[in-house]
């Protein structure tokens, strides 16, 4: 059974997320928060909420065995650009526009089959 959490409009660009994310994919999620927990880059303080929250999820409202979850995937998605505008002085007395961009994570665990005999 897959659950999952879903975070939206982090403040990290989607590039950055998905490095942090191709690291977790695929493991234990005990040890994918142990990983996330140890990690500096800003977007691996997002992914720890968001995985503690989905085995939260499972365990309260599936019933999973949280030694039994592995994190299945993590989509990091673009989020909006219109949240936070900046402006840079440019050449000509122009104005050029700086985008602060935004990401929308989604972490899915999944049940290793722990459940079956």
């Amino acid at each position: 059974m897959q659950v999952r959490a879903v975070g939206k409009h982090f403040r990290t660009p989607p590039p950055k997320a998905r490095r942090v994310a191709k690291l977790v994919k695929g493991r234990p999620a005990q040890e994918a928060l142990n990983l996330l927990q140890m990690l500096p880059q800003k977007p691996a303080r997002f992914m720890f909420k968001l995985l503690r929250q989905a085995m939260s999820n499972a365990t309260q409202d599936f019933e999973l065995d949280a030694e039994n979850l592995i994190v299945a995937n993590i989509l990091v998605d673009q989020g909006s650009l219109r949240l936070r505008k900046r402006f840079r002085p440019a050449a000509r007395m122009r104005s050029a526009r700086i985008l602060k961009r935004t990401s929308h994570i989604t972490v899915i665990v999944d049940d290793r089959g722990g459940t079956e005999q």
